[in-house]
């Protein structure tokens, strides 16, 4: 056996990895925790740990293996798996194992694809040869149980599953040496059980192993599976004797229930047929005489409306046209106040003008215009002192304002432009520097001109008021506007004149609305009398049209009650029909149904006797294939079975027996194993190590350093890795004779010394020829020690 391929999705620390082995050794190198441990717990619990885990039990394999929570809350993942791929003579087996909520368990082997547990693990077991004890322990122990599960096997006290194993493989092992008389009989025992029990018989679930797909077996039945298939085909003959004796027996009950309802189905129609006639002729009386009691009571009604209707309906059109007149009269009353209101506005706006924006904006350009030139002339701060001859006066004027500036005492504040003049003598000008006072006096004389014409021409003393009176003028022209529009939607299509006109020719003077829809109420409830009348008027044109006048209705409803009369003598009386039949509506209706429900059982009676014969058929030609009593069969294949059975479970306790017996011959089973581990337990110390076994059947070991015992516990590490190393190479060999076994060394050689370590390598690559090596490491000097395929991990 060869392991070709560990893989897995997530594992511990290991996400979607993947390792292909090769014959040989196969060097798995990577620096501490990259996860080549990890590897070595894939393959093992991949092999052997159960898919459906037990809370209480496999907590440890949880914390170990499972995603651990992320530090940033992020969700793990919430599975493990694990895929090995083995490689035998038969070809590659597969095992795929899936660890969580959805345990899954396969396992592809050269000719089918398993998911039983039983048959996965028996596979396993005959593949490997040995079971998890002699794995775990010894061919797949990791760095850190290495020297523990060493310590372990040697315990005497100990009691390992490796320890049983190894035991029991070494013993048998010896037990096939040399003891030809005992080969023999455990031959003819064999041979014997298997000539019973075949190779697909399962001796403690009584019954065979399961098959993939189905059927039965075809070859290598056995004894015990050939009486086990004759005493089911037998079970199964009589099974479906009784079986299609049952099926005859259920035809016949079933053509006697059909027998019977025809019999009830025809008798029922054959009575029933005799009063179908007299049923119809009176169905169809009743209903003529039905038809005209209700044409009579509906001409009778009409009869009791009309007058009352066409009453109703003159009312109705006198309210109508009352208050038409009356929403005439008021419709002419609102337009005549709107007219009136609507030409006052106008006369307004065509006797009070209003200036238009841009004259408003031209005065308001002006005034700011004046009011910064005014401010050219201003800005002095000057005291004029004047000092008259006698008989001269003197005169200081505004160049702003036009106005003059008092004198008191001769003396005059200024503050801005002035001309100062005494006539006859004196013509002076005083202005700010820069001023050309004369081009200043000249626009503001033109702009004043040119503000009062606009103030003057609409009697306004201002920007503001003329503002006014545009808004106000604006205000009248949309006031104007929405009198026309309510006068416009109050006339609709006629004009102001026409509805003059039609007011005019009501003479009589309506009463209020008021009053009028008080008496509308009266009459129809929802105040609609253009629908009441279009109500009444269609009623009663359809009343004129079908019977043209009150008094030719009379006269039809006169006819129809002679005619219901004539009706009433002809019904004939009902004392001869069965009670049961005069609640029936429709006689035909019901005849037909009776007819066809006679017709349906009669096929139905067709149909069973048909199956009738079918079965009786089937039950003859059955029993006629049969070559015996299909009872006595069955009890003939129990008792065989039941007697192949014993005669089974007769051998297989000799059997039993006789390997217990074999395992307490008086024998020396350790030897061979003894003798390799010593082999190579010199080899690797140079000689300086020796072993012993004491107890030659006991896996109880002794190790000498020259002539001085050495206690296991107390060795150095270096001594411990070289006891550990020799002994399982010396086991893979004892445990696998042939080769084809598969160990993993985890770092074995850490503390040896370089002699030792050099003759280890040798050693290695020497067993490496029979046998399947994977070596983990972590320093890369082993890389170039030993010659194998070289595996990196990252």
């Amino acid at each position: 056996m060869k392991v070709r391929r560990i893989c897995c999705t997530q594992f511990a620390g290991l996400n979607e990895k993947s390792l292909s082995l090769e014959d040989g050794i196969n060097i798995l190198y990577g620096k501490n925790e990259s996860g080549k441990s990890t590897f070595v717990h894939l393959l093992s619990r991949t092999l052997f740990q159960n898919a459906k885990l037990d809370k209480r039990t496999d907590r440890d394999f949880r914390q170990l293996y499972f995603p651990a929570p992320h530090a940033d809350h992020r969700t793990p993942g919430d599975f493990i798996d694990g895929s090995v791929t083995l490689e035998t003579a038969d070809g590659l087996y597969t095992l795929r194992k899936e660890w969580g909520e959805d345990p899954r368990c396969t396992l592809s082997t050269p000719d089918a694809i398993l998911r039983s547990p039983q048959q996965i693990d028996e596979t396993l077991r005959r593949i490997l040869e040995y079971g998890e004890g002699v794995y775990g322990e010894i061919l797949l122990s990791s760095q850190r149980n290495t020297l523990p599960a060493l310590s372990a096997l040697l315990d005497p006290g100990s009691k390992s599953d490796a320890r049983t194993e190894i035991l029991t493989a070494v013993t048998d092992a010896f037990a096939e040496t040399g003891a030809l008389s005992v080969d023999a009989i455990g031959q003819a025992i064999q041979e014997k059980t298997e000539a019973i029990a075949g190779k697909h018989w399962d001796a403690e679930a009584g019954k065979p192993q399961r098959k993939a797909g189905s059927g039965r077996w075809a070859s290598g039945l056995g004894e015990i599976l050939k009486a086990y298939y004759e005493r089911e085909d037998a079970r199964f003959a009589l099974s479906e004797v009784h079986r299609l004796e049952e099926e005859r027996d259920g035809a016949q009950k079933h053509c006697t229930e059909a027998e019977h309802l025809l019999k009830r189905a025809e008798e029922a129609y054959t009575a029933f047929a005799a009063y179908a006639g007299k049923l119809a002729l009176q169905k169809e009386r009743k209903i003529n005489l039905q038809a005209s009691e209700q044409e009579c009571n509906r001409i009778c009604a009409i009869l009791q409306n009309w007058p009352r209707m066409e009453q109703e309906y003159t009312l109705a059109a006198s309210l109508q046209r009352e208050q038409q007149e009356r929403a005439l009269l008021d419709t002419c009353t609102a337009a005549q106040a709107l007219q009136t209101e609507i030409e006052a506005l106008r006369a307004l706006l065509e006797n009070a003008p209003a200036p238009v924006p841009e004259e408003i904006q031209q005065l308001k350009r002006s005034q700011t215009r004046i009011r910064q030139l005014e401010n050219t002339l201003c800005g002095m701060n000057l005291a004029a002192l004047l000092r008259l001859e006698e008989g001269h006066t003197a005169e200081i004027r505004s160049l702003r304002t036009g106005e003059r500036i008092p004198l008191s005492a001769g003396t005059a504040s200024l503050t801005e432009a002035v001309r100062i003049t005494v006539p006859g003598v004196l013509d002076l000008v005083l202005s700010p520097a820069d001023v050309d006072t004369d081009a200043v006096q000249q626009e503001l004389h033109a702009l004043r001109a040119a503000s009062e014409k606009i103030l003057c021409r609409y009697k306004s003393d201002s920007a503001e008021a003329l503002e006014e009176m545009l808004r106000q003028r604006l205000e009248t022209q949309r006031t104007l506007s929405l009198r026309e529009e309510r006068l416009h939607l109050l006339l609709g299509e006629q004009n102001y004149d026409e509805l003059l006109r039609r007011t005019s020719e009501i003479t009589h003077q309506p009463r209020s609305s008021e009053e009028i829809r008080a008496e509308i109420h009266t009459l129809t409830p929802d105040g609609n009398i253009a629908r009441f009348l279009a109500a009444r008027d269609t009623v009663l044109s359809g009343y004129r049209q079908e019977y043209t006048s009150p008094e030719d209705l009379l006269r039809k409803c006169e006819a129809l009650q002679k005619q219901i009369d004539g009706l009433r003598t002809l019904l004939q009386p009902e004392g001869d029909i069965p009670e049961l039949y005069r609640r029936i509506d429709d006689p035909e209706q019901y005849l037909r149904s009776l007819r066809l429900s006679a017709e349906n059982l009669r096929t139905a009676r067709e149909e069973a006797l048909r199956r009738k014969a079918e079965t009786q058929t089937r039950l003859e030609t059955f029993c006629q294939s049969l070559k015996q009593n299909p009872a006595e069969e069955a009890e003939r294949a129990e008792q065989a079975f039941a007697q192949t059975e014993e005669l089974l479970h007769h051998w297989l306790h000799i059997a039993a027996v006789f390997a217990e017996q074999k395992k307490q011959m008086d024998s020396s089973p350790m030897k061979e194993l003894a003798e390799i581990f010593l082999s190579y337990l010199r080899l690797l110390s140079g000689g300086r190590l020796l072993s012993d076994f004491p107890e030659k059947d006991a896996l109880q070991m002794q190790i000498l350093s020259g002539d001085r015992l050495i206690d296991f516990a107390k060795m150095s590490e270096g001594t411990k890795q070289t006891v550990s190393l020799a002994f399982r190479l010396a086991v893979l060999d004892q445990l696998f004779p042939g080769g084809g076994g598969f160990l993993v060394l985890d770092d074995p050689l850490t503390d040896m010394d370089a002699e030792r370590t050099e003759q280890a390598c040798r050693l290695i690559q020497v067993c490496a020829r029979r046998h399947q090596i994977l070596f983990l490491t972590c320093r890369e000097e082993y890389l170039s020690r030993l010659s194998g395929t070289i595996l990196n991990i990252h």
